[in-house]
């Protein structure tokens, strides 16, 4: 029997002093009546911005339920309240809360578990070391952008090594850039390729020493490019290298520095037209580069955005 078509079964019978299995049963049953279906639930990401406009925050997820759901949870506790009881149905709110949590926190663990993993394969595998998190200090990084800095961790290079052969370029013929390049992962992965050139672009010094030993430390015989250069440099005054170009960016910093290398390599580009492809892995600020006339986006995804002059030069 269901109460006036909530979905919400009515029982005789009170949940206080109930059994472990009949509480956990009701829990579940709850829980599946008083929470929307995932398809109601959009995930956005929200940039809080100061008055300047400035972002001061990004990768605040929230989710944005229909209209109207919450007054709906809220009469489904009321008539949990009559049916159950105010003591049980906060027993069960409390059940419902500490499950969703622990699941969150689970996939948290998963998540960094994974990353762990592929940080120990890759380091093993080549004999650097590329893996971790790092958070610079202001004292150690170049130029007054420190603010704008997003920690570093190491790129999925099997992602990378799989948009680089992918990409329809000559890469002979092509310089490769990583802007945020930390420990060198993401120019370890690329030397693999016959480049013209790599460059990778870190304003702190000693994420920049610890890249240098790694290229020193990658195997010979692995590199296809030996012309590897390690700058340190702010990002926002580092000249873009003239030639056809492949720009990676692993979500390095935030908006106000992405916009301005935007602004540099439009000017570079309409300075000496030519044939320029960025791959921006996580895209958090993939507006900025849509909003680039001089590029197109040929790969539109969550995960990995690519873009591409619009001109055909090879």
């Amino acid at each position: 029997m269901y109460f006036h078509g909530s979905g919400i079964p009515s029982h005789s019978a009170p949940l206080v002093g109930c059994s472990a299995s009949n509480f956990a049963d009701s829990a579940r049953t709850l829980c599946s009546a008083w929470w929307p279906p995932p398809e109601s639930l959009c995930r956005r990401r929200v940039v809080l911005q100061t008055e300047s406009g400035r972002d001061i925050l990004t990768a605040l997820s929230l989710y944005n339920t229909r209209k109207g759901t919450m007054h709906s949870i809220v009469n489904r506790i009321q008539r949990a309240c009559v049916i159950y009881g105010m003591v049980a149905t906060f027993r069960l709110c409390v059940a419902i809360a500490f499950q969703s949590i622990s699941r969150f926190v689970s996939s948290l663990w998963s998540a960094r578990s994974i990353t762990e993993n592929h940080d120990l394969e890759f380091d093993l595998k080549w004999g650097v070391d590329t893996g971790g998190t790092v958070v610079p200090e202001k004292s150690e990084v170049i130029g007054p952008n420190w603010i704008y800095g997003i920690k570093y961790q190491g790129c999925n290079s099997d992602d990378l090594d799989q948009a680089l052969t992918e990409i329809d370029t000559q890469h002979e013929c092509f310089t490769f850039v990583d802007f945020g390049s930390g420990k060198g992962r993401g120019i370890l992965t690329a030397s693999r390729f016959p480049f013209r050139k790599i460059i990778g672009v870190e304003y702190s010094e000693r994420l920049n020493e610890i890249a240098r030993h790694n290229v020193l430390l990658f195997p010979d015989s692995a590199k296809k490019c030996k012309d590897i250069e390690v700058v340190c440099a702010d990002a926002i005054r580092f000249p873009i290298p003239e030639g056809p170009l492949v720009i990676f960016l692993f979500c390095p910093f935030l908006r106000p520095v992405m916009t301005q290398v935007v602004q540099n390599v439009s000017t570079s580009f309409h300075q000496n037209p030519r044939r320029i492809v960025v791959l921006y892995f996580n895209p958090l600020f993939a507006d900025v580069w849509k909003k680039a006339i001089f590029m197109k986006e040929t790969r539109p995804s969550k995960n990995v955005a690519i873009y591409d002059t619009q001109i055909g030069v090879a």
